[in-house]
């Protein structure tokens, strides 16, 4: 008993030595702290020895094999240590890299530098013993980087793999490396063997780098799982996008998840002028109204609340002005107070050059003391790319003004696009010169565009 005792008493002596030579951080006494076999003071001593940090490291592991931290630490420094100056063999220092640019300049670096291969190989093993000890995401996404700073194509592919099935958030970084590493996105996408939100995430990071094209292959993967998936009723877009459209806006209150992603991704493609590609998708989506010939006008009938998004009416946010929807309705209130010129409403169309006339339903009641003489109300087919002016904007082709109505009133307008392609249909306010500016309340119903099947005279009158 009393040689336990004693045991026991030297051995927390030696351990509140060690600590207490630790804790002074200095290389001799943190050396003598390690004799112990603390994991932690080997790792301490490699900073301090940063020329010996491997023999350190080394030793830290033996400690503890199931350490992956001190193993990635290992393999980081024997990789460091493989590095070296074209032409001379001396080893150079390594700099950690920080965000995207530095990641980009630490991989352009690498490559153009030379290492000793047997000892990047004791990197790539240290690295490995890393993922084995500890299945989680940080030893496979820093093998992963490790493969893909030396070419590696084929520990690249197996580590991103196992990082890809760890990846619960923060994708961002594994993606960039292998796009990098493979460019054409369905052939990644395969390679990771990543699901939906991989999928997701990589349309997201090719919309940033503007490469539409590639994203959009990624899109049509996306699109195979959620076809015809956009609200079809009254109800169902509803409980999309609610009900309410504050300050001209229509805000979303909840998302519908890829559908929703898609739809948005049609609106880009729209303004990129990619009209062929928005109709694909749109149409995957279910979103355009099944007539029996062309393209119609989408949700002309106002059946679902307006969301924005693709071909989808877009209430237009202007101050002074609040839009309101209710089944089969859109309503506008001018207070007076809005901009001499602004958007309302619009809807991106393609069309061919044809004769075109759009019929709708309106009616106006104006509310001022002496209301002006017409509306100020009328609508404008605005080519794209769309001029920087939004005066120029409703100079390009428009109808003539609505005239007051206190009752539903049918009217129709027809007009040549002046090019095929996709363009803006909008429903605008100018003020009409010498006149105040207009309030009242603007109701519109049954809205339709179709092709007028002769060529005749404009009618130049709603």
């Amino acid at each position: 008993m009393l040689v336990l005792c004693g045991v026991a008493a030297a051995s927390a002596v030696a351990l509140a030595t060690a600590e207490w030579e630790f804790r002074t951080d200095v290389p001799v006494s943190t050396a003598r702290a390690a004799r112990i076999g603390n994991v932690q003071y080997h790792e301490r001593l490699a900073e301090l020895e940063e020329h010996n940090g491997a023999a350190h490291l080394r030793n830290a592991v033996k400690a503890n094999p199931r350490a992956a931290a001190t193993w990635i630490a290992l393999g980081l420094v024997l990789e460091r240590n493989a590095r070296v100056q074209a032409g001379n063999g001396e080893a150079v220092g390594a700099t950690p890299a920080r965000g995207r640019p530095a990641r980009e300049a630490m991989a352009r670096e690498t490559r153009a530098e030379t290492f000793a291969p047997e000892a990047l190989e004791k990197a790539r093993q240290a690295l490995e013993r890393a993922a084995r000890a500890d299945r989680q995401y940080l030893p496979a996404w820093t093998l992963a980087n490790f493969a893909f700073r030396h070419g590696d194509a084929a520990t690249f592919w197996r580590a991103a793999r196992r990082a890809a099935a760890l990846a619960y958030d923060h994708r961002q970084p594994l993606i960039e490396l292998a796009d990098r590493m493979e460019r054409e996105p369905a052939v990644a996408l395969d390679r990771l063997e990543a699901g939906a939100p991989f999928e997701r995430d990589y349309l997201d990071f090719l919309i940033a780098e503007r490469r539409l094209d590639d994203a959009l292959k990624v899109a049509r993967r996306i699109l195979a799982r959620v076809s015809g998936s956009l609200p079809q009723s009254g109800e169902e877009s509803a409980a999309v996008f609610g009900t309410g459209v504050a300050h001209g806006v229509n805000h979303v209150q909840s998302v519908s998840g890829d559908a929703m992603r898609l739809a948005d991704f049609t609106s880009r493609l729209l303004e990129s002028q990619h009209p062929r590609e928005a109709i694909e998708m749109w149409s995957g989506l279910g979103g355009f109204p099944k007539t029996g010939g062309g393209l119609a006008l989408t949700n002309g009938d106002f059946q679902q609340v307006p969301s924005g998004l693709g071909f989808d009416w877009k209430p237009v946010a202007a101050d002074g002005v609040h839009a309101s929807w209710r089944p089969h309705t859109m309503q506008f209130e001018l207070s007076g107070a809005q901009p001499e010129v602004c958007a309302l409403l619009e809807q991106w169309v393609v069309t061919t050059r044809q004769r075109r006339r759009l019929s709708f339903d309106f009616s106006w009641r104006g509310t001022a003391p002496e209301p002006p003489a017409n509306s100020g109300l009328r609508w404008a087919w605005v080519s794209s790319p769309p001029p920087a002016s939004p005066a120029t904007q409703v100079e390009a082709l428009m109808s003539p003004p609505l005239d007051p109505a206190s009752e539903w009133r049918p009217a129709s307008w027809e007009f040549m696009p002046p090019t095929p392609g996709a363009h803006r249909l909008r429903l605008i306010y100018r003020r009409e010169p010498g006149g105040t500016r207009a309030s009242g309340k603007l109701l519109l119903r049954h809205l339709r565009l179709d092709v007028v099947p002769e060529p005749t005279e404009a009618k130049g009158a709603l």
